[in-house]
């Protein structure tokens, strides 16, 4: 696996500065918005590689208060900061009246007395990176069941992203085929129920989708498919208040692991269907015994730490993570070799070429399994309250798992049971690997103990049991 060229990374970094340099006009804003317009196939893949964002010109304010907005509104708004902006945007744009929220616990108590069956179900997603990872993929999955074992009509709808490239919904459909024609785009018409065929039930899947789910008139239930607790990616203000809203808006909840549910129950009140997530073992599954040169087997290899490195996700603690990196490369030298994968970045932007290899964003869930089988040590941060998916994929690899102290993952991680729990000081997280570094027996017992936590059940399992739970199967037959 070879780290990205340093010539994509030196283009990267050049539209980055570009972008970031057009931000700091209003001509220059102006320009990027004719070019997203003009351009979205371009505009996306800018988007999304280098991360350059734009802050979105906010919608005029609600009609009742448009003539209190001073004299001169544009001057004003023009004057206000990035993040300013971005607020801004978020109070005009997603918005409800506690009409909606009682309408939506009213619709959704009834349908569950009710005990009719659900005939169709639109999924609401984001415009996705790939179809394959982490949570669009738990989303499809659920979306793939309903439809192929229990014939519910699915759609799954993209709501934020009028202009998403074609390949992008291609791909979706070439990777789950079972959904092949069954992917719309909203093109933000504004007349969401005349867009989009009306089904039983709409599922949220994303915070921002909320907003759009909660007002419809054309379903009999509502659902939030809950897999982070997303106030905690934003800091403490009116865009995570926002946020934090969505979980109150009445819609029944699933969420993607127990400590997830618990934490949303603590916050919010209420209650919901937690399901514990699965690992493909067909594609994550640990080395055969005889191809096994982990453990210290060979006296002359060196331990592979994995790094699951993603310098745009704040919650995966990426500075911290290499700060850590460089103490332990020092102390260990040619011992330890140390890889990432996950971001697409380079070392020398981060100075750390002479501490790891990034592998970047891997083209398969293959791929991504035999890095993991080659790795001694997984480290991964997750600062939110989801465990994130590389546990689950580093144990059934028979990695072992070093991750920060988190209260909502403790029904899955024990510290010196399956895993390593580390505080999150750069001094404790090299001592922690440190620790699996110098002592072969005990990286052998955790890599045993992590593979036997695991479920054994398939994701076919997992998706019925969660839905019979929330009311979107009927119950099973005894």
């Amino acid at each position: 696996m070879s780290a990205p060229s340093s010539s994509s990374s030196s283009t990267r970094g050049v539209l980055y500065r570009i972008s970031r340099g057009l931000q700091s006009s209003p001509a220059g804003r102006a320009l990027k918005r004719g070019a997203k317009a003009l351009f979205p196939a371009f505009y996306y893949r800018l988007y999304e590689e280098t991360g350059a964002h734009n802050p979105p010109a906010a919608p005029p304010p609600a009609a009742e208060v448009a003539a209190l907005q001073g004299d001169d509104p544009q001057r004003w708004t023009e004057r206000l900061t990035d993040a300013e902006r971005d607020d801004l945007f978020v109070v005009r744009t997603f918005d409800a009246s506690p009409e909606v929220i009682r309408r939506n616990i009213a619709r959704n108590e009834a349908f569950l007395k009710s005990g009719e069956p659900v005939r169709s179900i639109n999924w609401f997603i984001p415009g996705p990176e790939h179809a394959l990872f982490a949570g669009v993929r738990t989303i499809l999955r659920f979306a793939e069941r309903l439809q192929t074992a229990h014939n519910i009509d699915t759609r799954v709808v993209i709501y934020n992203l009028p202009n998403i490239p074609p390949e992008k919904v291609r791909g979706i459909e070439e990777a789950i085929p079972a959904l092949k024609g069954r992917i719309l785009v909203y093109s933000g018409s504004g007349d969401l129920e005349g867009e989009i065929p009306a089904a039983d039930v709409a599922v949220a899947t994303l915070w921002t989708s909320v907003y759009y789910v909660a007002p419809l008139k054309n379903v009999r239930a509502t659902y939030y498919f809950i897999q982070d607790y997303e106030p905690l990616f934003y800091p403490g203000g009116s865009t995570s208040g926002v946020c934090e809203a969505s979980y109150r808006m009445g819609l029944r909840r699933i969420a993607n692991t127990p400590g997830l549910l618990e934490h949303v129950i603590a916050e919010h009140g209420g209650d919901g269907t937690a399901f514990v997530p699965t690992i493909d073992r067909d594609v994550y599954y640990p080395p055969a015994e005889a191809d096994d040169l982990r453990f210290g087997k060979d006296p002359n290899r060196p331990v592979r730490v994995f790094f699951y490195g993603r310098p745009k996700e704040a919650r995966n603690g990426f500075l911290l993570g290499l700060e850590a990196l460089r103490r332990i490369k020092a102390r260990y030298g040619d011992r330890v070799e140390i890889v990432t994968a996950g971001g697409v970045w380079n070392e020398k932007d981060y100075g750390v070429e002479k501490v790891l290899k990034n592998a970047g964003r891997l083209g398969s869930l293959e791929e991504v399994a035999d890095l993991y089988r080659s790795c001694d040590i997984g480290l991964v941060f997750m600062f939110t309250k989801h465990p994130s998916y590389q546990p689950f994929e580093f144990m059934a690899c028979g990695c072992c798992v070093v991750t920060n102290v988190n209260g909502a993952t403790t029904w899955l991680l024990k510290d010196g049971e399956n895993a390593l729990i580390t505080e999150t000081t750069v001094a404790s997280i090299a001592d922690t690997v440190g620790r699996l570094i110098d002592d072969p027996a005990l990286r052998r017992r955790l890599a045993e103990n992590g593979y036997r936590t695991l479920p054994k059940e398939d994701w076919g399992v997992v998706i019925d049991r969660a839905c019979r739970e929330a009311g979107l199967l009927p119950p099973a037959a005894p």
